[in-house]
């Protein structure tokens, strides 16, 4: 069976997963450059995905923020934007019938009406 911190993980990256935009949105207003500081990631999480009592900092490298910052220091101050690109990755390789129902879902957004009915 799948251990506790394995089921953990996979309920934190679906949350995160369905949480992209109000993360993003969250992350813009407390950075001016895309990157942010690894307590502020912390935090923005706890706030946005309401998970007060999860220690996000310890789970850190289990989420894949990488080890060493944009700095390129241990520890240092990270991207989000690439971040959250794991967790694109993710959704894609586990419901590619979704995925691509959301595909044609779009096209048929951007394509004119004349396009849809031929």
């Amino acid at each position: 069976g799948d251990s506790v911190k394995s089921i953990l993980l996979k309920k934190l990256s679906k949350i995160i997963q369905d949480n992209r935009l109000p993360l993003i949105d969250s992350f813009e207003k407390v950075s001016k450059n895309g990157v942010i500081q690894r307590s502020v990631w912390a935090n923005v999480l706890k706030e946005v995905l309401e998970l007060e009592k999860v220690p996000f900092l310890m789970f850190q490298r289990l989420l894949g923020v990488p080890f060493y910052g944009v700095d390129a220091k241990h520890k240092g101050p990270i991207d989000y934007m690439q971040w959250l690109l794991h967790f694109n990755d993710l959704s894609k390789r586990k419901k590619k019938s979704e995925n691509e129902r959301s595909k044609s879902f779009s096209i048929s957004k951007k394509s004119s009406l004349s396009e849809r009915v031929s």
